[in-house]
Parts: structure tokens; sequence; C-alpha cells
């Protein structure tokens, strides 16, 4: 396994927070995947629909086989899964709208990665600020008339041909994804830069 990985726990990951696979079959490609969460469990999106982490499960009950994280992330104490499960045993005790609507971008994410082509190392190359503001035109869309939506035309950095607003809320899913597709960046922007000092 590549230098500075470790096996992920269980009751380390929540959603959002990015994975390493690694040899999983088919279904689960290797490379990196964004945790999701469902009333079910936690989950990375494969092939198949979901990728429940709970079938992975080690013999301690907690350590996940094929799944990786930086080896810096810090290792939680036993017990610390049962802090973020509520009574009823659903993760997190968030509302079902809440899990949906993260959900939504999560996989609108993945599909501009997997569908699209929008690979993180394709993103590495908008250093200007490029996906921000292409989410910016997606989340203002909605709600601005006519003459606000010509006004911001210069935020999309793309061929006007790629912009395809919908709905309100589906120009912020998109809007969210590229959001989340930015912040990666920028975390591995300065991960690159304190690796080289």
């Amino acid at each position: 396994m590549a230098e500075g990985l470790r096996q992920a726990r269980l009751s380390e990951l929540k959603p959002g927070q990015t994975v390493v696979v690694r040899e999983l079959g088919p279904c689960l490609a290797d490379g990196q995947h964004t945790v999701c969460r469902a009333p079910e469990g936690l989950f990375v999106p494969c092939g198949d629909g979901r990728h429940y982490l709970e079938g992975q499960l080690q013999e301690d009950g907690d350590t996940l086989a094929g799944f990786w994280i930086a080896a810096d992330f810090p290792v939680p104490e036993d017990g610390v899964l049962a802090l973020w499960l509520d009574a009823s045993g659903d993760p997190g005790g968030a509302p079902a709208e809440t899990l949906n609507a993260a959900e939504d971008i999560l996989l609108e994410r993945k599909r501009q990665i997997e569908a699209e082509g929008f690979q993180p190392e394709a993103d590495d190359r908008y250093t200007e600020g490029q996906l921000a503001r292409a989410a910016a035109r997606y989340a203002l869309w909605g709600a601005l008339h006519d003459t606000g939506k010509a006004m911001i035309v210069w935020l999309w950095p793309w061929a006007q041909a790629w912009f395809k607003p919908r709905t309100h809320r589906e120009n912020c899913i998109k809007a969210g994804a590229l959001i989340l597709a930015e912040v990666e960046r920028l975390d591995r922007q300065a991960a690159r830069e304190a690796a080289h000092g």
C-alpha cells in the first residue's frame, strides 16, 4: 500500500470524507471515493449503487478491509462510533431531508467524475477559481430574473454550451458538487505544497 496510508476504521469515517479503495472487485474501482450516509449506514457509491462499509468489517469489528485513509488521520478511541449513533441506530440522527440532499450532492460529484470525465487531476489545472465561479453561476441562476442572469454570464469559465441549468434544486446540487470539487482541489494543492516543504 502507498506510503502515507493506513487501513480505515468505521468509527472514524463520516459523510464527505475521502477514502482510498484497493482491490475490492469490479463493482468498486480502485482509487478515491467519497463516503456517503443513508439510514442503512455509511457507504460509497459503486457500479451497483451503494457499497456499504459494514460489509467490509474485519474481525475486530471496526477495521475495514480494502479501505484506506491518510496515515496522519487521528485514530479514534474505542466507542467513538456510539457517539454519532442516536437511540434509533440512525447514523448522526440527521433529518432524512439532510441526508438526501447531501447524498444527492455526493452522487452528482461522482457523476461529474465518472460520466463527464472531470477527473481530480484535470481539476488541479483550475487554479484561478474556475470551479467556484461555475458553482456560483449554477447557485444564482434560479434566483435571478433575466437581467440578473445576463450580468453573471462572465462567471462561467468554460464554453457556454457546457452550462446546462435545470430546476433550481438541480442547479444547487450541481453547485454543491462543484464546490466540493474546489475544496478537494485546494486540499490536494495544500498536500503537495506541504510535501515539498
